[in-house]
Order: C-alpha cells, then sequence, then structure tokens
C-alpha cells in the first residue's frame, strides 16, 4: 500500500498559459490517474531543481531521464523517494564535473556522505548513464565494483607484495615491500631466480636463496611479475604461478632446503 500524500498543483497549457487543471490530491484519481501525476508532480521537482528550461541541450538530456527512466522503474523510483535530495545533488554534481579524476572522499558535494555513493551505486548508475554525455562514461566498466572506473572515479591500485631471498639484494635493508604494479616493474635487481606462489604462508616462509625473490601472486601478482622488465632469471623465462614454491623449483637448492624445513 502506498501513501498518497495531499498538496496542490496546477496543469497549464504551454501556449497561453492559461489552466487545464487544477489538482489539490490525488483522491478521486484512479491508480493509472494517480500514476501519472505523481511523474508529472516529480518531473516538474526535478526540473525545478536543476533550473531547466524548454528546448536547452540539458534540458533534453533531464527530459529524457525523467520520461524514460521514470516510465521504466516507478517503483525503484518511489523507494528512493527520500534520496532524491542527495540523488539530485550528486547528478548536478557529475554533469558539471564528469570524470573528475578524483577519490571518491574527496567529492565536496553539499548535503551528500560520499558513503550514500556506496551504498547506491546501483541507483547511481542507472541514473548517471543517463544524464552524462557518451563520453564521461567508460561502458567497458560493468558492475558496482567498476562505478569509480565507470565514471572517471579514481581507485586505490593494488599493490605487488615480494620478498628478497638475497641479503645481499635488500633494499636500504628492506626485505618485504609492496610496490604498485608500474614501480614493480621498473625494479633493476640481478636476479637469477623469481618465484611466485599464490599462498602468502609460502611467501613468507620461503627460505633465504642466492640471487631470488618471492612474489605473492596475488591480484596483479603473477601478471606484473611476468610484464616486468626485471634482470631476465636462469633459462630467460621467470618460473609460471603455483600454488607451492617448491613445484616450479624442485631441481634447486633452495626447494631442498624449503622441503626439509618444513618437516622439521
Amino acid at each position: 500500500m502506498r501513501n498518497w500524500f495531499v498538496f496542490s498543483a496546477s496543469e497549464r497549457w504551454r501556449e497561453d498559459d492559461s489552466e487545464y487543471e487544477h489538482y489539490t490530491d490525488s483522491g478521486g484519481k484512479s491508480g493509472g490517474q494517480k500514476e501519472k501525476l505523481a511523474y508529472t508532480v516529480l518531473a516538474a521537482s526535478l526540473a525545478y531543481r536543476f533550473g531547466l528550461e524548454w528546448g536547452e541541450q540539458r534540458s533534453r538530456s533531464f527530459r529524457f531521464v525523467v520520461t524514460d527512466w521514470l516510465a521504466c522503474r516507478p517503483l525503484l523510483a518511489l523507494d528512493h523517494a527520500a534520496h532524491w535530495g542527495e540523488a539530485l545533488a550528486i547528478l548536478d554534481w557529475s554533469t558539471a564535473h564528469p570524470r573528475p579524476g578524483l577519490y571518491l572522499r574527496q567529492l565536496d558535494i553539499p548535503g551528500v556522505d560520499t558513503k550514500f555513493i556506496e551504498t547506491h551505486r546501483a541507483l547511481l548508475s542507472e541514473l548517471l548513464d543517463l544524464v552524462l554525455p557518451e563520453s564521461a562514461v567508460d561502458h567497458t566498466a560493468v558492475g558496482a565494483r567498476a562505478f569509480n572506473e565507470r565514471y572517471g572515479l579514481r581507485s586505490e591500485r593494488p599493490l605487488v607484495r615480494f620478498r628478497l631471498l638475497d641479503p645481499t639484494l635488500y633494499l636500504q635493508g628492506l626485505s618485504d615491500l609492496s610496490l604498485p604494479p608500474e614501480q614493480f616493474a621498473a625494479l633493476r635487481l640481478p636476479l637469477r631466480r623469481v618465484f611466485i606462489t599464490e599462498n602468502r604462508t609460502n611467501g613468507l616462509a620461503f627460505p633465504d636463496c642466492p640471487g631470488s625473490m618471492v612474489v605473492f601472486g596475488l591480484g596483479y601478482g603473477p601478471g606484473a611479475a611476468r610484464r616486468g622488465r626485471l634482470a631476465p632469471p636462469r633459462r630467460g623465462a621467470l618460473p609460471g604461478a603455483t600454488s607451492t614454491p617448491t613445484a616450479s623449483a624442485s631441481s634447486t637448492g633452495c626447494a631442498r632446503t624449503f622441503r626439509r624445513r618444513g618437516r622439521s
């Protein structure tokens, strides 16, 4: 059961501004008439909120949102009626700042907590796709997790974690490091072997090994290691990703040491 609120609205002819019909509330209307009236009132309030005028390019874009999206999603619009103030503020700001290149928490939108955006990405995606120009939407980025990429917001980059297994290769005394993929790819180290493990415990327990590192193969780990321009290991290729480090180097003294330590 929906609640229909008391209101007053005047429907007027555009040609001479004469009144066509005056509504004091939604009483006496059929379900279809109530629905049409609700769309009219909502569309008018949104147009007023955005300062839209008939015939302007921005107005045509907004009219498309109202007539098409509301017609297709009336119940969703009513379900989010309490949040239209925040949603409209976001649309208003986004049309003025397409693909801003900022982190989500950097957005300074009056009356909007950025957590609102995080929890209403599905609704906002539908609306932003309609009001933003095609050039401002990356249609290859799909799904809630790709919201930032789709609308030009910055995201925290995943890091490549690795351990240097040779003390002579430590970087200013550091052996366990995490770097952005591009910085990892720029490393220049005299490596002979690069081990890749999908298991964090294996990476932490990997023993010292001359001229070697172990990469924690989560996220961008394996791909970044293969694309990275590190000094080529023996035989000119990096070992493939593996769930256990011994499988990729079973003939090496490092692997034999690892197995012996694992049993003790």
